[in-house]
């Protein structure tokens, strides 16, 4: 038994020709595979340990298909995933598929004669099928109305040798399809779409469509909106804006019944793909980590002021947020321009970032050195992590949005002490609300829930909580607000 450390997970699968299982130990940011022969038991080591690689890997037709985003040989870096294979008895590995300009590829499948990935290029996602013995390549076509906000899953798809695979569609305004696509025909063919119960939405109305603002190094930060079509931009409309920005994780939309109901109450939903996040690639995180982390943060304050600029809300009628390491996103930059915004939602956040990094027997701890340095053996990391941390830099007489926190007394991840520290300092240092009655002590509120760091358990629970925030939205924006001098419809 090797020990990996605290920071590595060793995760066990069987390829799906049933010949060999892998062994994936798996860190944030790196990725070892050993590869066992069920008939001879005999292991080879198909990817070795490299802190930079992350990669995963299939077996179909005496080959392994691997998804990895290192050269093996060289251990020069690609920044996007590529496809390369490898016979089980060969030391050398053959390039299968190199991804297209700005094409990113999220995971794979594999079938008898056919690989399929799963992609996205500017936000929207897609199927690519690619043909094992030609490499000839089609994308899989829905229809433009799965483009931005839409999320592409495969199915099991347990079987090898197959004519059809199936995987799942959420787009902003419909939930979980199941499609079927014929590998012969090139054609996909919708199974099912959920049918809601009660009143209809009507979808119609409302329109996706993704903007660019200008950060402030120039680079362009997606931000993908979600409006009626009867829209004008004249500073007169509700928006909440959504953010994460981090472990190069990407801000999926989907589907949300909360979505729907926002949308029908009068808010525009806006969602700022900054870089930290994976939306553009491997290169889009490692632009803001480490020294690089406060880019995430401009780069979501630019996406506000490009909003307020271009007409689509008011610093007034702006809201905020963000869930889990998307709360420290969002309580960062409530520190660093608090009149931005009106209101902010911190949804299981992440706040006291200083001292649960300083605690190296915290759960995440080690595993979060990857992406903001390890203040505890690194002044400068330290000094860098102090700067922006949400507790820590809580301004004294000044008036703040009003606030609203979900937490749990069971969350691990980001605990309550984390969260309670925050309020108390909060309360003690902001200003008294003066553009917003004050409805409760300095406008901030906690909902604790007896939960973990995903909230209590079941669909409908879920609902109740995204509810309740919304609820608070509406109610400080539309009932308390002492700015708002024009009619909102």
């Amino acid at each position: 038994m090797i020990d990996y450390g605290q920071i590595r997970y060793i995760n066990l699968i069987q390829t799906k020709d049933k010949k060999y299982f892998s062994i994936l130990c798996t860190s944030k940011d790196s990725t070892e595979i050993h590869v066992l022969d069920r008939k001879t038991f005999k292991k080879k080591i198909l990817i070795s340990r490299n802190d930079k690689a992350k990669a995963f890997c299939n077996h179909a037709n005496g080959k392994f298909y691997i998804l990895i985003n290192i050269d093996p040989k060289t251990k020069q870096k690609y920044y996007d995933f590529k496809v390369l294979t490898q016979a089980y008895n060969q030391q050398n590995f053959e390039d299968f598929y190199i991804p297209q300009e700005g094409e990113i590829i999220k995971e794979m499948d594999i079938f008898e004669h056919t690989l399929a990935l799963y992609c996205s290029r500017q936000g929207t996602e897609y199927v690519r099928i690619i043909d094992q013995d030609t490499k000839n390549t089609h994308i899989v076509e829905l229809g433009d109305q799965y483009k931005a906000g839409t999320i592409i899953q495969p199915g099991l798809n347990e079987n090898l040798a197959v004519e059809t695979f199936r995987f799942h569609v959420d787009t902003p305004f419909s939930y979980n399809q199941v499609f079927d696509y014929n590998i012969k025909k090139k054609k996909a063919f919708l199974l099912s779409d959920f049918d809601m119960k009660g009143p209809k939405f009507n979808k119609d109305k409302f329109l996706i469509e993704q903007i660019f603002a200008p950060s402030q190094d120039g680079q362009k930060i997606p931000i993908t909106i979600i409006r009626e079509k009867n829209f004008y931009k004249n500073r007169k409309n509700k928006l909440l804006l959504h953010g994460y920005g981090h472990y190069g994780i990407s801000l999926e939309i989907g589907f949300s019944i909360n979505y729907l109901s926002a949308l029908e109450g009068g808010w525009t939903l806006g969602f700022a793909h900054v870089r930290g996040g994976g939306e553009n690639g491997c290169k889009w995180h490692e632009n803001a980590i480490l020294d690089k982390k406060p880019v995430s943060f401009f780069d979501f304050i630019s996406c506000a002021e490009f909003l307020v600029a271009e007409g689509y809300t008011h610093p007034s009628l702006l809201c905020a947020y963000g869930s889990s390491a998307g709360g420290l996103l969002v309580g960062t930059v409530i520190n660093m321009r608090p009149e931005l915004f009106k209101a902010c939602v911190l949804n299981f956040p992440f706040l006291d970032v200083l001292s649960s990094l300083i605690d190296d027997k915290l759960p995440l701890t080690q595993s979060d050195y990857s992406e903001f340095g390890n203040p505890l053996f690194n002044d400068y990391y330290y000094n860098l992590i102090s700067s922006y941390c949400p507790y820590q830099n809580i301004r004294f007489d000044t008036e703040y949005p009003a606030v609203f926190i979900t937490c749990g007394s069971s969350d691990h991840r980001a605990p309550l002490w984390n969260v309670l520290k925050y309020v108390n300092r909060f309360r003690e240092r902001s200003k008294s609300p003066q553009k917003v009655n004050e409805f409760c002590d300095k406008n901030i509120l906690v909902n604790i829930l007896d939960s973990g760091h995903n909230g209590e358990s079941g669909a409908i629970q879920g609902i109740k909580e995204k509810s309740i925030y919304l609820a608070f939205l509406e109610y400080v924006v539309m009932n308390q607000n002492k700015d708002i001098s024009v009619q909102i419809k």
